[in-house]
């Protein structure tokens, strides 16, 4: 049984897609008539509450907190597995304040990479790439069954990895949507096409990312 909290968009596709390997999911959300002590005597529990940014752009983590609160005060015994997206570093400090020797709970970091109109899709069939934030074998292997057939690729890094690889990915692909946006402006002020512009580029070849290595020296 996996343990779900929250269902948005990222829970309830993520519980779709446990559900199509066979697997049998519980869900948690404060907006249901549902109780978190649902879900404590499932060997893992995957976080997927909001992390709204403030007025100053930073990431609240305070709904995640809660949680963690709330099952460490149930003195739940099982892997839990953070996917909302926190701020870099944020694991390593819970783990420090709620993982101790006498109990067998973790904490890890598996972002998602869904888009929130089709997450159900790209859960079950876009299914590129499975980061797995953690150092705990156990939590590793429990995350790779529960996922089962659908990632194409698994990678398994640190934590503070993991979390810093999801806002590498929401950078970048903000930072090409206004890229995009800004040189189609352009070729329309020039009266030039921007997709016969763009569809040329793509025939460049540049997406291996070869101009995303750096000189580390």
């Amino acid at each position: 049984m996996i343990g779900i909290i929250g269902k948005g968009f990222v829970g309830t596709a993520i519980s779709k897609g446990f559900e199509s390997q066979g697997h049998k999911t519980i869900c948690h959300d404060v907006r249901l008539e549902t109780k978190i002590t649902d879900v404590v005597n499932c060997p893992i529990v995957y976080i997927c509450v909001p992390t709204p940014s403030g007025e100053n752009g930073e990431c609240d983590t305070s709904i995640v907190y809660s949680v963690l609160r709330e099952l460490y005060a149930l003195s739940y015994q099982g892997k839990i597995i953070v996917k909302s997206t926190v701020k870099p570093g944020s694991v390593d400090k819970w783990k420090k304040e709620f993982e101790h020797e006498s109990s067998n709970m973790s904490i890890s970091f598996v972002p998602e990479f869904l888009r929130e109109k089709c997450a159900e899709y790209d859960f079950k069939y876009n299914h590129n790439i499975l980061v797995i934030g953690t150092d705990d074998k156990v939590a590793e292997e429990l995350i790779r069954e529960c996922h089962g057939t659908l990632p194409t690729h698994t990678v398994v890094m640190k934590p503070i990895e993991a979390e810093l690889m999801k806002y590498f990915s929401n950078s970048y692909k903000a930072m090409r949507v206004t890229f995009a946006n800004a040189f189609y402006k352009i070729c329309n002020e020039l009266d030039a096409n921007y997709d016969v512009v763009k569809d040329a580029f793509l025939f460049h070849g540049v997406g291996d990312g070869h101009y995303l290595r750096v000189n580390k020296e």
